[in-house]
């Protein structure tokens, strides 16, 4: 597996200079803050509570006079209407009327005239009774609880003047205002206009209020602004109160409750939650207070963050420096002196000298590293002078084709030394198997197949040359899997290691052996290409072909002509398409 890097390391913590600065720092912030903050949460619950109180008896002093202004006007609007007078004489009429016809005129007639009124003003619903408080006519909601021809009871009898009070039917609660219908001075009927005590009525009664309203009849709520689930507790409440107003305590929290109009068994209420009145002030002390908090604290932060950063950052560079070194193995690292502290100065001249020293090594190390593999690389082409000089020629083209392909400069280096070291396996065969002038028997192939797994074992016992290994073991593979060692096929063999196949193979046809001469170039690209695909890889035959006139000069002459001719590479590959029946079409831009 690859070493560790910084980036696989855990999270490491900030140096303890640092957090020791930052903690005592916001620990003394966090102090002040926290005393002023205890004092004005005491003070805001106190203000509040108070400003809770007064806004309270306030907002119901305001609700009861609109309110009760508001039912004084539409009595006032009722008795003032054209209407009133004539309704007064036609109910007194039809008390003295038998006639079926004239009483179901009379009737038709108050009808008309109650929805003339109600469109006027509105209400819920609106109600004609006579002086027998028996309904004439009906209309709105008052229709299901004031039927016609039914007697409507209030909590008083007929009088001649208007009046408010509830009215309870089935569990509904009404507020009914009664205008009295006057004909020849005498009281004949009365005109009922209803509006439902619903929780509708409660929304604009709080919004009078500017509280929490609620409405109660014989000690049950029978509408309210209050959330559903608070309805319960508030009723318990109010029922066990002995007090008419004042303050409970309802589901923990302190309450400030007060009537605001009370009609028969009807009470009008309004409701504030002093806590709730608390939590609001203690929150708006919290907004307050955010923004000196936070400038405290960013205050602090940057006061502590360059008081400790001007003596740990010059240790900390350091210790990231040798943390690199040991990760990375690089040593051309340099660190500036800091200019505040001589002792600090000294240790990073000193870092720097080590680093200096180191590098000089390494760079000692890696050329001694790469003088032995050439001189090993030498020293296996010395054992035959047919191939001197092969592992070189093989390094040149492979460099040339991986900068042909685009790769990038550290698979170049090892495209270089895998190239030098591809054949080092041969070492381990004997002389009369390596440098045997015929042709090879099928056992000697076997014999000198091994040093494909010959050379990585050997390899395998230098760290430095682990990534060329795939090179020097695999080179010989095949992309229709009849190579060896392990058969394998295709882009299961590595890039690197068809690279240097293909130059392997391109060199050694175009250099002389003992038992046939050197091939010219243009048979040796048509040969590659005949068999691309199948024992080479096509890719990298085609960029072979477009880097020979860059390397040509330095390897090969012939006819003195550097580069090949085109022409006779066509025709060659040509031909042995025809012949071998290989598809692989020539690329029309490669010289």
């Amino acid at each position: 597996p690859r070493p560790m890097t910084a980036r696989d390391r855990p999270y490491r913590r900030p140096p303890r200079l640092i957090v020791r600065t930052l903690a005592a720092t916001f620990s003394a912030i966090a102090f002040v803050l926290v005393v002023v903050f205890v004092m004005l949460v005491a003070r805001a619950r106190d203000e509040s509570s108070r400003v809770a109180a007064e806004n309270l008896e306030a907002g119901r002093r305001v609700a009861a006079v609109l309110e009760q202004r508001r039912a004084a006007e539409l009595a006032a609007a009722l008795r003032d209407a054209q209407e009133i007078g004539p309704l007064g004489e036609h109910i007194a009429y039809l008390a003295l009327t038998h006639s079926a016809d004239e009483q179901k005129a009379i009737r038709d007639y108050v009808t008309t005239a109650a929805h003339e009124l109600a469109d006027r003003t509105r209400p819920d619903g609106l109600a004609v009774v006579d002086a027998q408080r028996c309904v004439v006519a009906s209309l709105g909601q008052t229709t299901t609880w004031w039927p016609e021809g039914a007697t409507t009871t209030l909590d008083r009898p007929l009088a001649g003047e208007t009046f408010q009070t509830v009215r309870v039917v089935e569990k509904h609660a009404f507020f009914v205002v009664a205008v009295p219908l006057v004909y020849a001075g005498t009281s004949v009927g009365e005109l009922h206009v209803v509006r439902r005590l619903d929780d509708r009525y409660a929304a604009t009664l709080a919004a009078l209020a500017r509280a929490n309203a609620a409405i109660t009849v014989g000690g049950r709520i029978v509408a309210s602004s209050l959330p559903v689930g608070l309805r319960a507790a508030y009723e318990q409440a109010l029922a066990t109160s002995s007090a008419p107003s004042g303050r409970l305590r309802v589901n923990g929290e302190r309450t400030v409750v007060s009537p605001v109009l009370r009609a028969g068994p009807a009470t009008m209420w309004v409701l504030s939650s002093l806590d709730s009145s608390s939590n609001e002030a203690t929150m708006s002390a919290l907004r307050a207070l955010a923004l000196p908090a936070l400038g405290a604290f960013l205050l602090g932060a940057v006061a502590s963050l360059w008081l400790a950063r001007t003596v740990s950052r010059p240790v900390r560079r350091l210790s990231r420096s040798l943390l690199r070194v040991a990760e990375e193995g690089r040593f051309d690292v340099r660190l500036g002196r800091t200019g505040t502290s001589r002792e600090l100065d000294v240790l990073t001249d000193t870092f720097n000298e080590l680093m200096h020293s180191l590098s000089a090594a390494q760079a000692d190390t890696r050329a001694a590293y790469v003088g032995a593999i050439k001189a090993l690389a030498t020293a296996l082409d010395a054992r035959d002078p047919y191939t001197a000089g092969h592992s070189e020629r093989v390094s040149a083209l492979s460099v040339a084709i991986g900068r042909q392909m685009g790769l990038k400069a550290p698979e170049i280096e090892v495209i270089r030394l895998g190239a030098l070291l591809h054949d080092i396996g041969k070492i381990g065969i004997g002389d009369s198997v390596l440098r045997k002038p015929g042709p090879l028997t099928p056992e000697e192939y076997e014999v000198i197949k091994d040093h494909a797994r010959l050379g990585a074992r050997i390899l395998k016992s230098v760290p430095f040359l682990e990534p060329q290994l795939p090179i020097v073991e695999l080179h010989h593979e095949r992309p229709d899997g009849r190579g060896y060692p392990h058969g394998l096929s295709g882009d299961d063999i590595p890039l690197h290691s068809r690279i240097v196949r293909v130059a392997d193979a391109f060199d050694a046809m175009t250099t002389p052996r003992a038992y046939r001469p050197a091939r010219p170039p243009s048979e040796a690209f048509a040969e590659l290409w005949q068999c691309a695909g199948s024992q080479f890889d096509a890719t990298v035959v085609e960029a072979l072909v477009a880097a020979w006139p860059s390397v040509s000069t330095r390897l090969h002459r012939v006819n003195g002509s550097a580069i090949p001719d085109t022409n006779r590479i066509r025709q060659a590959i040509a031909f042995s398409q025809k012949r071998s029946g290989n598809t692989h079409v020539f690329p029309a831009s490669i010289p």
